[in-house]
């Protein structure tokens, strides 16, 4: 197993700042039998050049040059040309530990896959999360693992009340996979989609497997480089969404737990929809379906409310009073107000409430803890307890979509 060749293929687009540190993290690893594929998807920088510059001392490394044609199209031509019996990406303003593909590849053992995790940085360099798969650590290759698997890949749960989590990350340059798999499945998937492209190509590559590892630890660094092509609109969305639903509901043909995942993706599918469209189309803020409903609706009929919060929950907590004109919000304070104007209204700081008549003060977060620690800080400004109420937000998408 040693001396298997791995093909790590890296797209590139306008990543000049960042690619030789991308580039020298993976000459560098522990493991030095490499193909690394370069390709150079049409940048108008100078990172075609320096894929050349790095080319000519290390003759591990492939460059590709070509037109401009979106992350799939880059990829599929470096899988079209890779040799190594598995098959890795990086991506171009990434960087990776120098015992990633080392690590990785004792793990893959005889499984068709091995998936990990993910450091997260800001664009200054600085650590700021860890992403890890939700499924437990270990091997899934029997019956019944497999199936608690499936069960829970595309849909594993939630977190703050609205966010879908699958059981296995989205992401493909956390993994190594079974060069062959891969090169049989781009294959067959042969869609021409410009978003969601991991989220294809992991759950069309997942579908086939027989054994799958998982391990927790992590080896790769991600940028969150809010200029990339990841982070940009596409206003071609719906279409793009149309054709990523088709690719996986053919793929899901015949699948020996076709029904479980077929749900899970549906429901998954129509949760997605539902929460990015604002975001794709463009929508400013006070567009969209509150994230939480107002759970006061009949018990606050008539009166007058100091609303507490301005986050999420307050926010969506004003869009549903504003809609349904039976609660009168006197004052809407917050411990951060923003300077500018927020739905057409200022936000106050909470000494402001004693300036008002009210009836109710309504504490508009998500969790108990925080509305307590905003109660007592009411009662010092002289607000009566009785007169301060928190209840857990509605959350009308978990409602819909994921029960």
């Amino acid at each position: 197993m040693c001396k298997e060749l791995i093909s790590i293929i890296v797209p590139i687009y306008n990543s000049a700042p960042y690619l030789s540190r991308c580039i020298e993290s993976i000459q560098r690893q522990t493991y030095s039998n490499l193909e690394i594929i370069l390709v150079n998807d049409g940048s108008t920088d100078n990172s075609g050049s320096i894929c050349d510059e790095y080319s000519k001392d290390d003759t591990r490394i492939k460059v590709i040059h070509k037109k401009n044609g979106g992350q799939r199209e880059a990829c599929s031509a470096g899988i079209a040309i890779a040799q190594g019996t598995f098959i890795g990406f990086v991506d171009s303003d990434d960087w990776i530990d120098r015992d990633m593909y080392e690590s990785l590849l004792e793990m893959i053992g005889e499984n068709d896959i091995v998936t990990s995790g993910i450091w997260q940085h800001d664009r200054t360099g600085d650590m700021v999360d860890k992403w890890t798969d939700n499924l437990p650590e270990g091997i899934y290759t029997n019956k019944e693992e497999l199936e608690y698997l499936f069960n829970n890949l595309i849909i594993y749960g939630y977190y703050d009340g609205r966010t879908v989590i699958g059981g296995i990350s989205n992401n493909m340059v956390c993994k190594l996979f079974k060069a062959s798999n891969v090169k049989k499945m781009y294959q067959n998937a042969n869609i021409p989609i410009k978003s969601g492209e991991d989220f294809l190509f992991c759950l069309l590559y997942i579908f086939q497997c027989k054994s799958i590892k998982i391990t927790h630890k992590c080896y790769y660094h991600y940028m969150n480089n809010s200029t990339s092509v990841t982070h940009s609109i596409d206003l071609d969305f719906l279409r793009q969404s149309n054709d990523l639903y088709l690719a996986i509901d053919k793929a899901l043909k015949g699948h020996w737990m076709e029904d479980s995942l077929r749900k899970q993706f549906q429901r998954r599918f129509m949760y997605t929809v539902f929460v990015d469209i604002k975001k794709y189309m463009q929508f400013n803020d006070e567009i969209g379906i509150p994230t939480y409903a107002y759970p006061y609706a009949e018990d606050l009929k008539g009166k007058r409310v100091v609303l507490f919060g301005a986050g999420k929950v307050g926010r969506s907590f004003y869009r549903d009073i504003e809609r349904k004109k039976d609660i009168n919000v006197v004052l809407w304070i917050d411990n951060f107000p923003p300077k500018e104007f927020l739905m057409g209204v200022k936000v106050e700081l909470p000494n402001q409430v004693n300036k008002v008549r009210f009836d109710y003060i309504v504490c508009a977060v998500l969790k108990e803890k925080q509305a307590e620690i905003m109660k007592e800080q009411l009662i010092r400004e002289g607000v009566k307890g009785e007169k301060i109420l928190w209840r857990e937000p509605i959350c009308p998408l978990k409602e819909l979509f994921l029960m």
